[in-house]
């Protein structure tokens, strides 16, 4: 029955391994046939050099230059990055240097990246007289897994530096909080020690992680701060998303009247799609919002229709660029909506039988915009696009978001000196990078909108984050890599089963992968305890947590329900109700003064002038 499940199990993502296979193939003869290595697979190689070496000898300079080591935010460091530094952390104390090690497993987010929260406890219980000798065992266990194999030398000189590493370690605590008003630290030290007691039950790794978790309050902290949960139930003739969309405008329109500017308030998402509806919502408002999505330059429609032109002009037969430059035409430079009328004007200029390069031409020029076809065809991609924002009046006209006109051109003009002065080349690189190309926007009032991994060591005085009610578990139909190391598989040839398999993550009666499930489970339980620690310690003056008044096993939803119903009594007189709103301290009682700290000095630009690309030769 084991045999049976396993089998199951694998044939199930079959498919997704043999795939795998084949691009890992692809890659490979890429790598071999350009001589380029990825920057991922230094780690790799590095390790395959120092596992059987004592003193390894690629280190042999390193060694000699630096004495002190600092490794920060280790709570987000791979296996192999810990390990390939370990030879230099043993040399440097063997020569009795200091060596420091910076990190927060709370604040362990990362494991998508790598990123190994247990190294980080296990460290820090390393000279523990009881569970000591076992977390540098389980050390050793994960580097083993990872890359030393069964080798006896190259296990040996990893069990030789962690015995002299486990005499140095030394653990010190930071727990004084210097950034949050006093309410919010209460709030949160009494809500993290609830729910890692509830989860502690079936993980105990959380009590390592949160243990003697009590953030200190400063002398001078201000007591005047507040903490609110709202937990959202859907009515007749209100959605879910409609009254989560009214209580974060309910929040922000508060938070200004109550003296905190536009950028002192952050909306904290977990992930980005909800961030964009949120953001589009405030900008139909009225609200300045400063996020990822509105600085890179695909945000910006000016861009889009310059991007339209170009395609146009590379592609005459491109009817899809046609058809967008002439929408946008109306959106972005003329500032209207097309009616009815144009919309059929512009597919019968671009999708009709008497549809031509001259129509599309026509139809521009009869917008009151004079171009020559043949003229921009002959111009090179930086003089084109020049060309164009000055026949559009871009500058003149259009004064509004120019730092992404500008962005595009500076773009424009590295990629023609560096790559290539061919516009399809170009419009090749846009498709590429049009999501991640932004501009740098200097400190303006506007709200923050981001994701908690992207808020991570920053702070805000609002700190708002709604839709606090995502799954803790990893989901079922996930799947992750197992160590195929002892399972029993009915075949000819064992030595050419693969290292590792791909299984999914829906419960499987075999033993054997249910062990990694539930590892793996445990694991996305706690990064998401943590992604919580993290949205919650932003906040300054104010925090506001938006979530259902009720949810599924396994939700965030379930630990915010259990603390407000189970608050002890050190938090129940100051924690209040009120119509499923619980308040820990009052609005009423903070507000924020505005600092009289002198503004950036922004010059603004006037007068801007662009003189045609033909005017300049000539």
């Amino acid at each position: 029955k084991e045999r049976f499940f396993l089998i199951q199990s694998t044939l199930q993502e079959f498919y997704k391994l043999a795939l795998t296979a084949e691009i890992h193939s692809v890659v490979e003869e890429t790598k071999l046939k350009n001589n380029v290595l990825y920057i991922s697979e230094i780690n790799e190689k590095i390790a395959q050099i120092i596992q059987n070496e004592p003193i390894p000898f690629i280190y042999e300079r390193l060694g000699e230059k630096y004495n002190h080591l600092l490794i920060d935010e280790f709570q987000d460091t791979s296996v192999l990055q810990w390990h390939n530094l370990l030879p230099l952390i043993e040399n440097n104390l063997a020569n009795g240097h200091f060596n420091l090690i910076v990190g927060d497993a709370k604040q362990a987010i990362y494991r998508w990246r790598g990123g190994e929260m247990e190294q980080i406890v296990h460290l820090a219980y390393a000279r523990d007289e009881q569970i000591g000798d076992e977390s540098i065992q389980r050390l050793q266990e994960m580097a083993k897994a990872y890359f030393y194999h069964n080798e006896d030398e190259a296990q040996e000189n990893l069990a030789s530096r962690y015995e002299l590493i486990q005499t140095y370690i030394e653990k010190k605590n930071l727990a004084t909080n210097y950034r949050s008003d006093a309410k919010i630290i209460t709030f949160n030290n009494h809500f993290f020690a609830k729910i890692v007691d509830k989860i502690s039950v079936e993980h105990p790794f959380a009590e390592k992680i949160y243990d003697g978790f009590k953030q200190e309050i400063p002398e001078k902290a201000s007591n005047k701060g507040v903490v609110e949960i709202r937990l959202l139930e859907k009515e007749a003739d209100k959605s879910y998303d409609l009254l989560m969309q009214e209580e974060i405008l309910t929040i922000v329109k508060r938070s200004l009247e109550r003296g905190f500017s536009a950028k002192d308030i952050a909306i904290l998402f977990r992930t980005g799609d909800k961030a964009r509806k949120i953001a589009t919502l405030l900008k139909e408002k009225g609200f300045q919002i400063v996020s990822a999505d509105s600085l890179v330059l695909a945000a910006e429609p000016k861009v889009n229709f310059l991007i339209a032109m170009l395609k146009t002009i590379d592609n005459p037969d491109n009817k899809l660029a046609k058809s967008e430059a002439l929408y946008l035409l109306h959106t972005a430079i003329l500032e209207e909506i097309p009616l009815q009328e144009q919309s059929d004007a512009i597919r019968q200029a671009v999708y009709s039988k008497n549809a031509s390069n001259a129509a599309f031409v026509s139809y521009i020029q009869e917008k009151g915009y004079d171009i020559s076809w043949n003229y921009l065809q002959s111009l090179g991609l930086y003089d084109l696009l020049t060309e164009l924002i000055f026949i559009f009046k871009v500058v003149e006209k259009h004064p509004k978001n120019l730092e992404f006109v500008f962005k595009l051109q500076d773009w424009a003009m590295e990629f023609s000196r560096t790559k290539s002065n061919h516009i399809n080349d170009f419009i090749i690189e846009w498709n590429k990078k049009k999501d991640s190309i932004a501009v740098e926007m200097p400190e303006a009032d506007a709200i923050t909108i981001t994701t908690i991994h992207k808020s991570k060591g920053l702070e805000y005085p609002i700190v708002i984050l709604p839709y606090a009610d995502w799954g803790t578990k990893a989901k079922y139909y996930e799947s992750i890599w197992v160590d195929s190391e002892g399972l029993d598989f009915p075949i000819q040839q064992p030595e050419q089963l693969p290292s590792h398999l791909l299984i999914r993550m829906k419960d499987n009666p075999a033993e054997k992968i249910k062990k990694f499930q539930d590892k793996n489970n445990e694991k996305s339980i706690l990064e998401n305890l943590n992604l919580l620690y993290v949205a919650f310690t932003r906040a300054v003056d104010g925090l506001y947590i938006l979530s259902r008044k009720s949810g599924k096993e396994n939700t965030i939803t379930r630990w915010i329900t259990l603390f407000v119903q189970n608050l002890d009594a050190e938090m129940s007189p100051d924690f209040q109700e009120d119509n499923k709103r619980y308040h820990f301290g009052f609005e009423e009682n903070f507000s924020r003064t505005q600092s009289n700290e002198e503004e950036a000095c922004i010059f603004h630009l006037e007068n801007l002038a662009l003189q045609s690309v033909q005017k300049k030769l000539l």
